[in-house]
């Protein structure tokens, strides 16, 4: 997210892309851990996450159109 976050703030090429994929890849790993141990950390990187990829989403989704 830092690196992706940083692109993004300096306008350099593939930090929107970079932060979505960092988002992609935490909630591959935290959102089944979320939903098997209903444990608060995996819950919290889920919530973490799920922000992610809709933040990032979204600004991907306008900078293609």
């Amino acid at each position: 997210y830092a690196l992706g976050g940083l692109r993004v703030r300096n306008r350099q090429p593939y930090g929107l892309e970079l932060a979505l994929a960092a988002s992609v890849l935490l909630a591959g790993s935290s959102f089944p851990r979320a939903l098997k141990t209903m444990k608060p950390l995996p819950i919290g990187l889920s919530v973490v996450a799920g922000f992610g990829l809709y933040r990032f989403g979204m600004l991907w989704r306008g900078a293609q159109v």
